[in-house]
């Protein structure tokens, strides 16, 4: 006995745009958010530095003043944030593509937005230097977890869908 199944309806045109267009407008989004950590900490390198540093005494031991017409002083410089911006996101590339696999998608997204969320905490709430560059580094992972982890996923969808994902290139 044969038993007759019918055919799957074929989708039509306009709901192949819409749904090209949703995952398009998806994939945008995910990366626009994923990539907002990182130029936000990147851009405001000075500024993170300078909330830990008020009236931070020199070699001479005279406190430099906040002022425009006076010097700043700081014992950690910029490049320190800098650093813990690409030295985590560099070591999350290198390594997660020999294990990322057996991991599942919707892990890896949720450790993306808690590790996004908790670096946002992190540099707010700092109440030193380390705690700073801590939140900073936790930026970084999660963006260069999100970063691997979207581009892995555009391969289940349409070729346009790259585009959407690597805008960071516009920065």
């Amino acid at each position: 006995m044969v038993a007759i199944v019918p055919a799957a309806s074929k989708p039509t045109q306009s709901s192949l745009k819409w749904t090209l267009a949703r995952n398009l407008i998806a994939f945008w989004i995910f990366g626009l958010c994923n990539n907002y950590g990182y130029v936000i900490m990147l851009s405001a390198a000075e500024d993170i530095m300078d909330a830990q540093e008020n009236n931070v005494k020199n070699d001479n031991d005279t406190v430099c003043l906040g002022s425009v017409s006076d010097a700043k002083c700081s014992t950690v410089s910029t490049g320190a944030v800098l650093l813990a911006d690409i030295i985590p996101t560099f070591f999350v590339k290198i390594t997660f593509p020999f294990f990322m696999h057996r991991i599942p998608f919707g892990v890896r997204h949720c450790v993306v937005v808690l590790a996004m969320v908790g670096s946002f905490f992190c540099v707010a709430f700092s109440e030193s230097v380390a705690m700073s560059l801590a939140g900073v580094a936790l930026a970084s992972a999660g963006s260069g977890l999100g970063e691997i982890t979207f581009l892995a996923m555009s391969t289940h969808f349409h070729n346009s869908m790259i585009s959407a994902c690597t805008q960071k290139n516009a920065y």
